[in-house]
């Protein structure tokens, strides 16, 4: 797992980087070269489709740990700011 990946998501017209420790999860199983990455395409390994509002990849905490988050109810909305 020596492999470093940048990774920026694009969202609202804005670059938002993860951090390259974040996108790493360790190798597969101890001793493996191959490694885990933090985002996970929802159809691999699942019987779950993407389409019909089902994303087709899942970002979870590895984004979210890079940003901070504000979420609302009324209107529904999820807005995002620069860590400092």
């Amino acid at each position: 797992c020596s492999t470093n990946v940048e990774v920026t998501l694009s969202l609202g017209g804005k670059s938002w980087p993860i951090n390259i420790v974040d996108m790493n999860l360790d190798p597969i199983s101890t001793g493996s070269s191959q490694c885990i990455g933090g985002i996970f395409d929802v159809s691999q390994g699942t019987n779950i489709q993407s389409g019909q509002g089902i994303p087709g990849w899942i970002v979870g905490d590895t984004f979210l740990k890079n940003v901070y988050s504000v979420f609302r109810a009324n209107p529904a909305s999820i807005g995002f700011a620069q860590l400092s």
